[in-house]
């Protein structure tokens, strides 16, 4: 899990660059687990910013079931073998 804890502009704004397991142990509740500490941690943060391809669908409904929140779209971000994918951006919010 990789994190981006910016100052200056954004300092509100923890961006969660990269979060993985390996397929073998998927379900067991790991990723969930990572995710729990920024969230416990930066409570000066207002939030926790990442994306998701569009077309990994598990990702997207694992981070919605954590509460994050779709707030956008970015088109063709990503190639893949000559087919541009959209990215979806998405946010959890520690504060109102």
């Amino acid at each position: 899990m990789v994190f981006a804890d910016y100052s200056g502009k954004k300092f509100h704004i923890l961006e969660l660059v990269v979060l993985a397991t390996h397929p073998d142990y998927w379900r067991r509740g790991i990723a969930k687990s990572l995710l729990s500490l920024p969230i416990s941690k930066y409570k000066n943060k207002i939030k926790i910013e990442s994306s998701v391809v569009e077309d990994n669908e598990k990702a997207l409904k694992f981070y919605l079931s954590l509460g994050f929140e779709v707030e956008g779209e970015r088109q063709k971000s990503f190639s893949r073998k000559g087919t541009f994918i959209n990215e979806k951006l998405i946010a959890y919010y520690l504060k109102d």
